[in-house]
């Protein structure tokens, strides 16, 4: 089974692990680790947010005594990652200032302005799109000319439809736990030919990767149950636990599910976007784990 929404995977989780059905949701909350049979794929929220820190600190957009904004999502998404820019922050010497707000939220003039009050050399976000779009658009109009940051739910590549196309060009850097459309990679290049073949009109979105790659997951679990001669839930789950180095032709980092408790992966993909191509993002370096990403404990 596949979960969408940030928070609807939680909700759920106690009816899931009494049917003990193997679901995967398109959540990377590392709560949800915790959970017997939510199969998380990939990086989670908190991860990715060190990674991408460590990232901008690395690449020269911030450095050790700089204050750092993180505005987010009341919310498993944006506590998650929040937990994990916090836990950055302080190891890497940065001040971060964190502004909680609400999805209905649409108009956050204030929050920038405050950041800028408060010196942030950097906005890191953990929302949605919309939210993308007001943080570059606010920041323009009040001469704030810093990097963004932002997670996979805080890009839409329909935001390159509008005015704000040129500012997420130049600012936005997207921290992802899979490819961006496309890339130049075997997985992703496969997975977009047969889309394209078959929906020749559909717009591009990573989503579409990784979708593929959570059936593949469920998919190399049945084999390995079938290999197991035990098809029931149970052994679907004990298969599942038996995944270890999952290659997905590079759509995702390879992920090894054998360890309860842990993620799947702690390498991200962070990409910048470029209005020219299908899906709007593309690599903005290989995939990305930083030297203290490994001291972390997600739970």
């Amino acid at each position: 089974m596949h979960l969408r929404r940030n928070e609807t995977p939680a909700a759920l989780e106690p009816e899931i692990k009494a049917k003990k059905v193997l679901t995967v949701p398109s959540s990377f909350a590392s709560s949800l680790l915790k959970s017997d049979y939510l199969a998380v794929l990939g990086t989670t929220y908190d991860i990715d947010m060190i990674n991408g820190l460590d990232y901008f600190v690395k690449e020269g957009k911030v450095a050790e005594g700089d204050t750092v904004g993180h505005i987010y999502f009341e919310g498993e998404y944006g506590a998650n990652a929040l937990k994990g820019s916090s836990w950055a922050a302080e190891r890497l010497g940065l001040t971060l200032k964190g502004i909680q707000i609400k999805a209905t939220d649409a108009d956050l003039t204030a929050q920038v302005t405050r950041l800028k009050a408060d010196g942030a050399k950097a906005i890191l976000l953990s929302a949605s799109a919309r939210q993308t779009a007001s943080v570059t658009g606010v920041t323009r109009s009040i001469g704030m000319d810093v990097p963004i940051l932002t997670q996979a739910p805080g890009f839409d590549p329909a935001l390159l439809d509008t005015p704000v196309r040129d500012g997420l060009e130049k600012h936005l850097t997207v921290l992802t736990s899979y490819a961006p459309y496309g890339a130049d990679m075997p997985g992703p290049k496969e997975v977009a030919a047969a889309f394209e073949a078959k929906h020749p009109d559909a717009p591009a979105d990573a989503l579409i990767g990784y979708g593929y790659v959570s059936a593949q997951v469920l998919g190399e679990a049945l084999k390995q149950a079938c290999a197991d001669k035990d098809l029931t839930r149970e052994g679907l789950h004990a298969a599942y636990r038996k995944l270890k180095s999952v290659d997905t032709g590079g759509l995702m980092a390879p992920m090894d599910f054998t360890v309860p408790g842990a993620p799947a992966s702690t390498q991200t993909f962070i990409t910048k976007v470029d209005a020219s191509v299908k899906g709007g993002l593309v690599p903005a370096g290989g995939l990305y784990r930083a030297q203290i990403t490994p001291d972390y404990k997600p739970n």
